[in-house]
């Protein structure tokens, strides 16, 4: 498949893979997100205790990083259209969270983020998208599908409106699982560059709810080692955490301008302890 596309097509797409492996280097050696859910257990004379709201905000920060936001405007990509989009980003986790530094051993709040997407345009201005979402350095990954649909299509004089319902599940972490449910509407308004392209300012409004699933946890009773850390005492003792339910309610923005075939699209969502921004490089059919 690849021999068929031309030369110009060939080389567009391995920039965007090569950004996309350049921005997973670097963040997988900058920050390694090394999740740990016995944070959350607190072992004292033998008894273990959960703390069931900090690890709630944990999972729900994880959710909001990994839960795909827009790659692309509210325009549709017409019935026959076609598009592979690569990014990455990096998320800014609420700088006073107690919960995320228990949960993975930290207090750096920047991660790296990274996506691969593939949209095909269905008729009656539907699109069905897929994607894969990773953390750089964990070992978290995330599957999605989404079904959207440009409410505005045929109508010029009208901005674009493109409404989306998605899931989202997540794979190899053994101790935390994650599924999301999320609803998203997105307004933009397209205006064409002379020579250039077109380019389309967007915002909109994004609801994600989550059920995570956890197994019991092995902890140990913690005590100062006289150096300002702490030592493992004891025998082990397990700890069974909550399964959580939780809603997120998240703001986006963003412009994306489309040269020829390629789109690039830089985007910002922000909920109450998550910001996340990024650019997506797309190549469209």
């Amino acid at each position: 498949m690849i021999s068929a596309l031309s030369s110009t097509t060939r080389r567009g797409l391995g920039a965007i893979l090569a950004c996309w492996a350049l921005l997973g280097f670097n963040t997988t050696f900058g920050y390694a997100l090394d999740i740990q859910p016995e944070g959350f257990v607190d072992v004292n004379g033998g008894q273990a205790f959960t703390d069931q709201d900090a690890f709630g905000f944990f999972v729900q920060d994880l959710a909001d990083l990994l839960t795909p936001g827009p790659a692309t405007a509210g325009s549709t990509l017409g019935g026959l259209g076609l598009r592979f989009s690569a990014g990455g980003g990096v998320g800014l986790i609420k700088s006073d969270s107690d919960a995320w530094a228990r949960g993975n051993g930290q207090n750096k709040s920047i991660v790296g983020l990274m996506d691969i997407r593939l949209r095909k345009g269905l008729p009656w201005a539907f699109e069905l998208g897929s994607q894969i979402s990773h953390i750089p350095g964990s070992n978290l990954w995330g599957f999605g599908l989404e079904l959207s649909n440009s409410v505005t299509e045929g109508l010029p004089s009208l901005p674009d409106i493109k409404l989306t319902i998605g899931t989202m599940a997540t794979a190899g972490e053994e101790a935390i699982n994650l599924m999301t449910v999320h609803g998203r509407v997105v307004v933009s308004k397209g205006f064409p560059l002379r020579g250039w392209g077109r380019i389309e300012p967007f915002f909109g409004y994004q609801f994600v709810f989550l059920q995570a699933s956890t197994r019991r946890v092995v902890a140990f009773e913690q005590q100062p080692n006289g150096l300002g850390g702490f030592i493992s005492v004891g025998d082990p003792v397990e700890g069974l955490l909550p399964n959580p339910t939780r809603s997120i309610h998240r703001g986006v923005v963003g412009v994306s301008l489309r040269v020829g075939r390629f789109s690039f699209t830089a985007y910002g969502t922000g909920s109450s302890r998550v910001g996340k921004a990024g650019l997506d490089l797309s190549l469209n059919y």
